[in-house]
């Protein structure tokens, strides 16, 4: 079977950990939110490019930004891991998923900015 991919989205995923508050000015995610929506036809390569960049802009936040020159080097660990579907080499753990059923969902009362709701495609649908 060969599900429709609506949209690819990069989204901080659980690992057990408490969520990070969506007030964290280093990570101003909630837990599973679509943080970047790419097409549904993005290629490997576009997605790890996505995903790289989501990774530099918002696990780098302090002063020190020397572990963003790894990316550079295709042989580092970093630039190894945005080669896959995750990187789970810093907290939290970020991955680049199918969806489909996207939706923009409007800020509520006390929320600063809305956010998409979709539905994760399954690996056994692909």
């Amino acid at each position: 079977m060969s599900a429709h991919i609506e949209a690819w989205i990069i989204r901080a995923r659980g690992t057990g950990r408490a969520p990070r508050a969506t007030d964290d000015p280093t990570f101003p995610w909630a837990w599973d939110e679509a943080i970047a929506l790419l097409p549904g036809d993005a290629t490997p390569a576009e997605r790890a490019a996505a995903l790289s960049a989501v990774v530099q802009t918002s696990h780098f936040a302090s002063g020190d930004r020397s572990d963003v020159e790894q990316f550079v080097d295709r042989l580092s660990y970093f630039s190894s891991q945005v080669q896959g579907a995750h990187v789970d080499a810093l907290h939290p753990y970020l991955e680049a998923i199918p969806a489909r059923n996207l939706r923009y969902v409007q800020a509520s009362a006390g929320e600063v900015r809305g956010h998409f709701d979709y539905d994760v495609i399954p690996a056994s649908e692909l």
